[in-house]
């Protein structure tokens, strides 16, 4: 059987060069981000508790931790981790496979989980929503965002946008899929909505927020 984990863990290793590279063309469209995360948070920088999950290069981490937020993150690739921790110092950057880490009962105010669900098979998909739900305080919320698709879809593909050839695996999403999937899961869907994609003009993002 392939350990589709591993594979995905080697794309972005090899890819995180080209994250760090990226990561300043890419801070305002995660400003924009964590900007509408900000209106859903019930608790004050001061003792707000933040877990981001793939935190890429690192730009919502160091956003939220500038502004007082408490911030957990969350990488499976090494490499990744270094790049997130350059970008986002302040932050307690954790190196492990999320299904596999034991978080030891903490939660957390507010969970991003920004490009990171459409890297798991179909029933690791919902362990990871189910998961996610787990973390989240009672009045906490998440941040739950992929690719918008007509059709769904799952395959190993190169990264697109990146020079790594290495393949992973890539689920795609409908709308109505998604949603349903975290109705599913029982999370309360405070937010939908759509963004066009400031390196690919073709790709749609879809993004919800949601509580418990």
């Amino acid at each position: 059987m392939i350990n589709y984990i591993e594979l995905n863990r080697k794309v972005y290793d090899e890819a995180a060069r080209e994250f760090l590279e990226k990561s300043f063309s890419r801070q305002k469209n995660s400003e924009k981000i964590a900007y509408e995360i900000v209106q859903f948070l019930n608790v004050s920088a001061s003792s707000g508790k933040i877990l981001d999950i793939g935190p890429g290069n690192g730009n919502d981490s160091r956003f939220f931790c500038e502004r007082g937020y408490n911030v957990t993150a969350i990488e499976f690739s090494s490499a990744m981790a270094t790049v997130a921790q350059m970008n986002a110092p302040k932050a307690h950057i954790i190196e492990d496979d999320f299904l596999q880490h034991d978080f030891w009962g903490e939660t957390f105010d507010g969970i991003l989980a920004i490009a990171f669900i459409h890297l798991f098979n179909e029933q690791d998909t919902l362990k990871v929503l189910q998961k996610i739900r787990t973390l989240l305080n009672p009045e906490g919320v998440a941040y739950i965002s992929t690719t918008q698709h007509e059709f769904s879809s799952i395959g190993f593909d190169k990264k697109h946008n990146f020079k790594s050839s290495s393949l992973r695996l890539r689920r795609r999403f409908t709308l109505d899929e998604l949603r349903s999937l975290l109705q599913k899961t029982e999370f309360v869907i405070l937010k939908e909505g759509q963004d066009s994609d400031n390196e690919e003009k073709d790709k749609i993002w879809m993004h919800f927020i949601v509580s418990r």
